[in-house]
């Protein structure tokens, strides 16, 4: 009796182990690789990804570029807005998120995770404990305009507010950003 017991206690922690894997696996919907696409909004060049042949940023990241972005657990929705105060992301970080274009940055997988642009929900991707969206179809709203040029493989981006930026050099392979007359 014991060895029936047991034997049925083991079938059923294989089938749980089996059904759980399933599962996880079952919960990767998408890919995101990396892209020579950049995303330029008002000068400053913002890295993006590539999902289902779609331009992607971070949502976090805009929280560096003229936007409060708001998490907010108990609704699990990151809240994303306009912000007038510009601020700039740091080479570190820049360099964190580039890779050979068309390799594997991250997989993407289901989530309750909501994201909110200006109130509006917008569609989004769940990488590596951040939220990806698609500027274009996210970003909606007066004063902000979208423009594409394939030849230098650039999404422009322009918010009307925000002051435009002027590239400088810092070092060799660093670039800096000056707002108006500050730094």
């Amino acid at each position: 009796m014991k060895k029936c017991i047991k034997g049925i206690l083991t079938g059923i922690a294989v089938i749980a182990a089996v059904y759980s894997v399933h599962a996880m696996a079952a919960d990767k919907a998408h890919e995101a690789v990396y892209t020579d696409i950049k995303l330029n909004l008002n000068g400053v060049v913002i890295p993006c990804y590539n999902v289902d042949n779609y331009v992607v940023i971070t949502a976090e990241d805009l929280g560096h570029y003229g936007f409060d972005v708001n998490w907010n657990n108990a609704d699990r929705k990151l809240y994303i807005s306009r912000n007038p105060e510009y601020t700039k992301m740091s080479e570190a970080e820049y360099a964190d998120k580039t890779g050979e274009v068309g390799t594997h940055y991250a997989d993407i997988y289901s989530t309750d995770i909501e994201v909110e642009f200006n109130g509006e929900r917008v569609n989004s991707y769940s990488v590596n404990g951040e939220m990806l969206i698609k500027p274009e179809e996210a970003l909606v709203a007066d004063g902000i305009t979208f423009d594409y040029n394939d030849d230098e493989r650039m999404l422009y981006m322009r918010v009307d507010g925000l002051e435009e930026a002027t590239v400088y050099p810092l070092a060799e392979n660093l670039i800096g950003y000056k707002i108006a007359d500050t730094i």
